[in-house]
């Protein structure tokens, strides 16, 4: 299993648990058991070196890419934290997604 990300506490405020969100062990489930096998064919083909080194960099950018989300993802709350709440009371995830995606760029 990969290690646990190793963040700086103070970039995520303690409210809501985020620090401890890391789905790294889901992740190289998914990988092993759905994203290879619809990539590669069955069979050895004798490049244990580079096909280790290959997975690895994927799984370090997916990550990566996931993790990183968390701290977009409270810069984004943290500047409509009242909209962002009341979405949340009203049980909207549709319009909690809609606040979080910037349309131009996303």
């Amino acid at each position: 299993a990969l290690p646990q990300l190793d963040y700086p506490t103070e970039l995520l405020s303690s409210v809501g648990g985020a620090n401890g969100v890391n789905i790294n062990k889901r992740l190289l489930q998914v990988y092993q058991t759905t994203i290879v096998p619809s990539l590669c064919r069955k069979g050895d083909d004798e490049q244990h070196g580079s096909t280790v080194l290959a997975d690895i960099a994927v799984l370090q950018a997916l990550s990566r890419r996931i993790h990183y989300g968390k701290f977009v993802a409270e810069s984004k709350y943290l500047s409509h934290p009242q909209a962002y709440q009341d979405l949340v009371d009203s049980q909207n995830p549709e319009g909690v997604l809609q606040l979080l995606t910037n349309t131009l760029v996303e």
